[in-house]
């Protein structure tokens, strides 16, 4: 059957989050980073801060992960193995969600300090800044297919979309769940779904 139960996988620590591509995928746990392939974990990495976010570029060889320590670490993956190779410095609060973009030219990451950074992923320098018109934590972003738009969601109960050509501009979808919105997601290049604590999915023409 197509929806049957194919099996499970033993972390060794509870999941925070998790993020997949090129065959590969991350977990972050409450005890470090944990890399999966074919359903089995093949690689573990502690880390020294409690890993909260993380996404994979497209080609799966760079890893994000958003920490309470307020970086966003970056690794490379290879194989099983994952290497530190940069952390990111701007947050001035946990760094509760990352996302890069599907062309993977541009990593998005959110704090508790309802700050949202766009980071290039060449040169790992900061392509935007100043979009801090959330009022509570960032919980979620989403990047439209084109790369050029950003959603986000955040406890304030908004939704934003964002403009990489134009980053002053920005929608506001106010009051989009009551208590808070827990998810964003494109559904194509005009349309986001964001589902919140009130119980409710909705659709969003932009």
């Amino acid at each position: 059957s197509a929806n049957a139960f194919t099996g499970d996988t033993a972390l060794g620590g509870c999941p925070k989050a998790i993020a997949s591509a090129g065959g590969a995928a991350v977990c972050a746990t409450n005890k470090g980073l944990v890399v999966i392939q074919g359903g089995n974990v093949v690689g573990s990495t502690a880390t020294s801060y409690d890993a909260l976010s993380v996404s994979m570029s497209p080609d799966g060889v760079t890893v994000a992960v958003g920490g309470d320590d307020n970086l966003v670490h970056v690794y490379s993956l290879d194989g099983s193995s994952l290497s530190e190779k940069k952390t990111l410095s701007k947050h001035r609060g946990k760094v509760t969600t990352v996302s890069f973009s599907p062309n993977g030219a541009l990593l998005a990451s959110g704090d508790s300090n309802r700050e949202i950074v766009v980071w290039d992923s060449q040169s790992w320098e900061i392509s935007i800044k100043d979009w801090v018109f959330h009022t509570s934590k960032v919980t979620c972003l989403s990047w439209s297919p084109d790369s050029q738009r950003l959603a986000s969601g955040s406890l304030d109960t908004f939704v934003f979309i964002w403009s990489v050509q134009e980053p002053s501009k920005r929608i506001a979808l106010k009051g989009a769940h009551l208590g808070g919105v827990n998810a964003v997601q494109w559904r194509d290049a005009n349309r986001v779904i964001s589902a919140g604590s009130d119980c409710c999915i909705k659709q969003w023409a932009v």
